[in-house]
């Protein structure tokens, strides 16, 4: 799950991450309906970036009912 981790030849984007990934981990544990989605390689403009990748994540997103 984690980008960058271990030996996976990637960037440690988490350095630079908008939002640090113990921060969205701890988000994730405390809200029942969050979801944390990781797009590997990406850093601050997922949507640029990684458009394929963000498009496939975001409509969901979109649709879940708020709290």
């Amino acid at each position: 799950m984690r980008a960058g981790a271990g030996g996976s030849g990637s960037p440690d984007v988490w350095s630079q991450a908008a939002v640090p990934m113990a921060a969205g981990d701890h988000i994730c544990r405390r809200q029942a309906c969050a979801t944390g989605v990781v797009i590997p390689g990406c850093r601050h403009i997922r949507h640029l970036e990684r458009p394929s990748q963000f498009l496939a994540e975001f409509p969901p997103f979109l649709a879940s009912p708020p709290d």
